[in-house]
């Protein structure tokens, strides 16, 4: 072998060599890691009235470890509300009274779930599965669940007390936090008490070990007066109508679609 067409191996050889190094050197694109927030904050309800949808802050803090791009999922579940008070004394269906599809169907929520924004606009109903390790690709920013309690998970034909699931993303490296916001329509009036927790997996219901924080709503604004005026004072008989009644509730007032109170 000539001097010459040693020194072209050569060269080719250092040229593949670096060509792999560059290859090698290009990791693929990964999803961020899952984290479990170092701590929950549940701030003070906007409102919170039977029969209307009052919304609930909730603050998540990431860890210190946390980089652009990582991701925690929020829980949160009914862990006490009214016992009586419902028809015929009947318990609250966001708890023990629950019935199946009481917290509305398809994933989206009806009761108990975590809106888009901070006026509780409703999102899709959508999943969040339980995968190991890092966050499984579906799990991304803004990923909505709400239903019932069924073991473990959420469904909508099973009559567990409501829960909810939110994903989110964070835009900040650090121990940095993000804002969620759970709506909540109460059907009776009375104390509802929430367990919210974070777990790293996108899994959409509380197991222990989680970072959790708890709090409870006692609802305000009932009816605390009532007052009967008579329109008329027709003799019995005189009028197929009888005498005509006036009833104001003071404390709410309820439409066709909405409620609110005074």
């Amino acid at each position: 072998m000539s001097t010459k067409t040693t020194f072209k191996r050569v060269a080719l050889v250092v040229v593949a060599a670096l060509g792999f190094g560059v290859l090698s050197s290009v990791a693929p694109a990964t999803a961020g890691d899952g984290r479990v927030a170092s701590s929950i904050s549940i701030g003070a309800a906007t409102s919170f009235k039977s029969g209307a949808v009052n919304i609930i802050p909730i603050t998540v803090t990431f860890p210190s470890t946390n980089v652009v791009g990582d991701s925690t999922t929020v829980t949160v579940q009914i862990t006490s509300a009214p016992s009586t008070g419902g028809n015929a004394n009947a318990a609250s269906v966001m708890g023990s009274g629950a019935t199946a599809g009481s917290n509305g169907d398809g994933g989206a929520g009806e009761r108990l779930f975590f809106a888009t924004d901070s006026i509780g606009t409703a999102a899709a109903g959508g999943d969040l599965e339980a995968v190991d390790g890092d966050v499984d690709a579906a799990v991304g920013d803004g990923d909505y669940m709400a239903g019932q309690l069924e073991g473990a998970g959420l469904t909508d034909d099973y009559a567990g007390v409501h829960a909810a699931a939110v994903s989110v993303i964070s835009t900040v490296a650090g121990a940095s936090s993000k804002t969620v916001y759970l709506a909540m329509k109460p059907d009776l009036a009375g104390s509802y008490s929430i367990l919210v927790a974070s777990n790293a997996t996108g899994r959409n219901y509380y197991v222990a070990g989680d970072t959790t924080a708890t709090a409870t709503f006692a609802t305000t604004g009932g009816v605390s007066t009532i007052t009967m005026t008579a329109l008329n004072t027709s003799p019995i008989g005189a009028n197929p109508a009888g005498v005509v009644l006036k009833v104001v509730l003071i404390g709410c007032c309820w439409s066709w679609n909405h409620s609110w109170c005074t």
